[in-house]
């Protein structure tokens, strides 16, 4: 009956000396059938050490029934996270301890990984709205790095601007937040201006067609890889700014503590970040020179001795210059 159980089964007598363990068990924990039969259900390890395989047992006695999550530790020392069923039942007159431990470990880190996709997202609202509702986005873009890097658990998140002379494209770091205790590359001289001539043609067009990067930094192209020497970086993704098919710059995120994979659905979240940072700034920049557009065609206004005004279909003004100001 143990053995075609879907949990693993460990039964034991009331003092924990195990009796009865099924192969299920055995795969879970690594001990072989024979090594349970000589051990204790006290001597299972949790991350807490044995003692909570103690207290499992101990509760059980009290109330006969018990039901609770923690971390076994395998013969080898790895970690299964569980969910544990235990209770006590009579047999021949004597008392019996029996567990079902059910293996959640691929559940939590499910679990875990949407977690962190929810982080994601609002992180990236809230990015949104510190640009958005700020008259000056560019004073924002440190505080608004911190929050991508942060939100991303990365050591540093800092953004290159396009821009081009005389038809060639180049990238300029203007802003970055960087982890503690970690190097700056901001000030760095090779990072204030990166130019692609035309052996270079190639990373180009894939950042201007909107394709990033992502992974171990042996991945990134063989042009950008003396602007992460002496900065520990171990993994990183690299979106390009994309607002109204023309490229903006990049928005870049490393990972400095060891290699990691990029889920698709984080770097979605990022690009979808990225293409807001691109269309915040450009739109910002429309009302700003809209705004310098109307300034000078104020000073024109006002600078002439003739009247001049503007009236909506209702009759009322809309625009008045300074001399029909004077007359009215």
């Amino acid at each position: 009956m143990l053995d075609n159980a879907h949990d693993a089964i460990i039964v034991s007598k009331a003092d924990g000396r195990i009796i009865e363990a099924n192969q299920i068990a055995s795969d879970l924990l690594g001990f072989s059938i024979k090594d349970f039969l000589s051990m204790k259900f006290q001597s299972i390890k949790t991350l807490e050490g044995n003692k909570k395989t103690s207290e499992i047992l101990k509760e059980t006695k009290l109330i006969e029934k018990t039901r609770f999550e923690t971390t076994l530790l395998t013969r080898n020392g790895e970690s299964r996270e569980v969910e544990i069923r235990s209770a006590l039942f009579n047999y021949k007159d004597e008392s019996l301890f029996q567990a079902f431990i059910h293996d959640i470990s691929a559940e939590k880190k499910a679990e875990r990984h949407r977690t962190k996709l929810y982080n994601y997202m609002w992180a990236i609202v809230d990015a949104n709205y510190k640009l958005l509702k700020s008259d000056d986005p560019r004073s924002k873009i440190c505080a608004v790095l911190e929050i991508l890097g942060r939100a991303a658990d990365a050591g540093r998140c800092y953004w290159f601007e396009s821009h081009s002379s005389e038809g060639n494209l180049s990238l300029s770091l203007r802003a970055e937040w960087v982890d503690a205790g970690l190097k700056k590359r901001l000030g760095n001289p090779r990072c204030s201006e990166i130019k692609f001539d035309a052996r270079e043609f190639d990373w180009r067009n894939l950042f201007e067609n909107g394709q990033l990067i992502k992974g171990p930094i042996e991945d990134a192209p063989v042009e950008f890889r003396p602007l992460f020497e002496g900065y520990e970086v171990k993994s990183l993704v690299m979106i390009p700014i994309i607002y109204e098919k023309d490229f903006k710059g990049i928005l870049c995120i490393d990972e400095c503590r060891k290699e990691r994979e990029w889920f698709d659905e984080k770097v979605t979240l990022l690009k979808a970040a990225a293409d807001s940072f691109g269309s915040t700034l450009r739109q910002k920049k429309i009302r700003q020179e809209f705004s310098e557009t109307n300034l000078i065609m104020s000073e024109f206004m006002n600078s002439t001795s003739d009247c001049f005004e503007i009236k909506d279909p209702e009759g009322r003004f809309v625009v008045v210059n300074r001399a029909a100001a004077d007359i009215y």
